[in-house]
């Protein structure tokens, strides 16, 4: 489960955010994950409730915004949205030669606290 790998470093950067604007107790962290990054979200919440236990996110919520896959063709420069991770294939002209312009991310979007 790659999921603790990530909650780890999200436990470790909240902590010392928190720690720099004088927050004594987190009660939500917010994240955009990117829909390649192929995280599991009850993984991802098990981990971070598991992970925060003893620490100032004790009992926090976490908040997932999913961003979706966004492709753009390199022949037709057609931009569009996968659901899935694969095929990467255009949905205009079917060429197969494109870029990924969203759902690589990884992104702390804001913490709330007291």
């Amino acid at each position: 489960m790659h999921e603790f790998g990530i909650i780890e470093d999200i436990v470790r950067l909240v902590g010392e955010k928190a720690a720099d604007h004088g927050v004594h107790r987190v009660t939500c962290v917010r994240l955009r994950v990117g829909r390649l990054r192929q995280v599991e979200p009850a993984s991802l919440r098990f981990a971070f409730e598991t992970l925060a236990r003893g620490t100032i996110m004790e009992d926090a919520l976490l908040d997932v915004d999913f961003i979706p896959i966004r492709l753009r063709c390199r022949h037709c420069g057609n931009e569009f949205e996968l659901a899935d991770a694969l095929p990467y294939q255009c949905s205009q002209c079917n060429g197969r030669n494109v870029d990924v312009s969203a759902g690589k991310e990884l992104i702390l979007k804001d913490i709330e606290g007291e």
